[in-house]
């Protein structure tokens, strides 16, 4: 038998020449003499261990005592190949039969040899050397789900039939599950969870999770809930967030704080939008530093709108002096990798992304009115000093908003800004007209339509008759009525130095002016008159 099992044509097949079965037994001598024939054997290097390279030469026979018979499920079912590498050969563990014997001649050499399967506890072994090599298998990324899904089967038929192999898996701390930030843990690592079946991924520093893609294999879940994977509900994680915030001086990052945001929007239904804990968040601005989300600080939207803080805030000519530019204001601007979490078109529970940063934790699209003790803010101090075109849209951009702010003191702060006018120099807010159609009439009537100060609105509809989306702006005390006021005012305008030279015109309007005074004039205005 030694010298059929060197022989290139039998080395696979001479056992189908042993004496097994009734022959062996229809005759005691018979029977005695196949024992013999098998302890004799057994005593010789007569089979071979699995070789990949298939390189099957005469010293590297093994004692049928020394290997091991591979299962079906412990093959890759297209390559019939290990699903996991055997040892070296000269390691003392037992080695996997060659995969070239067939399957009815393995039966006969396990039952002339007592041939056994590989024990789970040998399975760790090569599992183990997988996991630790540089050309893992296991941990390869391009490794397909259906090799994986083998392996994982396996691992969990060993944990099933042999409740020892998990413990051996976790006392040889096999990194077995791979995380979402891309590292390998062992079952024994606390704290692992199953990532979120929707939305964003839970953040890696409140909860160790699994990698997405493996945790979508249903065998290599099944897998990972044998070794101790758990799911872990919403709420928890946004406990988690909470004292992570509520705690000071945490190590953080950009990257860090996008992940909780995303998380938090994508579960705000459990919170309020007033909710007073979103003032323990801070956020990163484009200078990556952070910036509190409570009061003491404010943070803007950098978007490039016609009325928001980054055009209103940025430096240009001295509307006083073009010759100098006026400095920015410095403001932090949220940083822009916030701005794409999610599409334009995502909404959860009615609010968009970029809705939810302002109404959670309170990053502004619009100039802070005031400070938290009431006075005007450097920022609309800006605005009123040196963006003399823009105040008036950017009070109507945002009235709502200001309106509930809005104390006597601001209101006279504002009306003495000085603002463009259509067709005169600027004016003093509080000194204004707005463009109505009945005052344009009767200023072009009266002669002093080229110098009367009308406010200048760049978007002002020309159907809109009534102007009630600009009524507002009488507190700050433009005025919209052609009344008594109206009319001293344009006496005023016909007493300037700016006036057009005398003629019949300028005649016509000053006799007109004075005949308004007097059908207006009563016993009540008599002495504004006067």
């Amino acid at each position: 038998m030694s010298n059929f099992s060197i022989n290139p044509s039998l080395r696979f097949l001479w056992m189908r020449y042993l004496p097994i079965g009734i022959v062996s037994y229809s005759n005691p001598l018979w029977g005695d003499l196949s024992s013999q024939i098998f302890e004799m054997l057994r005593e010789r290097r007569l089979l071979y261990a699995h070789d990949p390279s298939q390189q099957y030469e005469d010293g590297l026979r093994s004692f049928p005592d020394q290997l091991r018979i591979l299962p079906e499920n412990h093959l890759d079912d297209r390559t019939r190949s290990p699903l996991f590498a055997d040892l070296p050969r000269t390691d003392a563990n037992k080695r996997y039969l060659s995969l070239e014997y067939g399957q009815s001649d393995v039966e006969l050499l396990r039952t002339a040899f007592r041939l056994r399967d590989i024990t789970g506890a040998q399975m760790v072994y090569r599992i183990e050397q997988d996991l630790n090599s540089p050309s893992s298998v296991m941990k390869n990324p391009d490794t397909d789900h259906h090799w994986h899904s083998r392996a994982a089967d396996l691992i969990t038929f060993l944990i099933d039939r042999d409740p020892n192999v998990a413990n051996m898996i976790k006392q040889r701390l096999l990194p077995l599950i791979p995380l979402s930030s891309g590292r390998w843990v062992t079952a024994s690592t606390p704290d692992l969870h199953f990532p979120s079946r929707r939305g964003p991924p839970i953040p890696y520093d409140l909860a160790l999770t699994v990698d997405p893609e493996a945790a979508s294999n249903h065998s290599r879940r099944n897998m990972f809930e044998r070794l101790g994977v758990t799911e872990i509900q919403p709420s928890e994680v946004i406990d988690r967030l909470w004292r992570f915030y509520s705690q000071q001086d945490q190590p953080s990052s950009l990257n860090t704080s996008k992940a909780h945001l995303a998380y938090l929007y994508w579960h705000h239904d459990r919170l309020r939008a007033d909710d007073p804990r979103y003032s323990r968040l801070w956020l990163y601005d484009d200078h990556e530093a952070r910036v509190p989300c409570d009061d003491s600080r404010t943070i803007y939207m950098p978007l490039n709108d016609d009325y928001g803080p980054m055009e209103l805030l940025k430096s240009v000519p001295d509307p006083r002096n073009p010759a100098l530019l006026v400095p920015a204001c410095s403001v932090p601007y949220l940083n822009s990798g916030y701005l794409h979490q999610f599409s334009a078109a995502r909404r959860r529970n009615g609010l968009t992304w970029l809705d939810w940063l302002q109404k959670g934790p309170g990053v502004r699209r619009n100039l802070r009115l005031k400070y938290r003790a009431g006075s005007l803010s450097p920022e609309f101090r800006h605005l009123l000093h040196y963006r003399p075109e823009k105040i008036l849209n950017v009070l109507k951009a945002d009235w709502a908003v200001y309106r509930p702010d809005l104390s006597h003191s601001i209101e006279d702060e504002i009306s003495q800004a000085e603002v463009l006018c259509q067709d005169s120099r600027p004016a003093v807010l509080s000194s204004t007209y707005f463009p109505t159609s009945s005052l344009l009439e009767k200023a072009q009537e009266l002669g002093i339509s080229q110098v009367f100060p009308f406010v200048r609105i760049s978007d002002l509809a020309e159907d809109d008759a009534t102007f009630e989306d600009w009524r507002f702006l009488n507190r700050f005390g433009v005025k919209f009525e052609v009344n008594l006021t109206f009319y001293l005012s344009v006496l005023q305008q016909h007493k300037g130095a700016n006036h057009a030279p005398w003629n019949h015109e300028t005649r016509s309007g000053i006799l007109k002016t004075y005949e308004a005074i007097s059908d207006h004039c009563n016993e009540i205005s008599r002495d504004t008159v006067v």
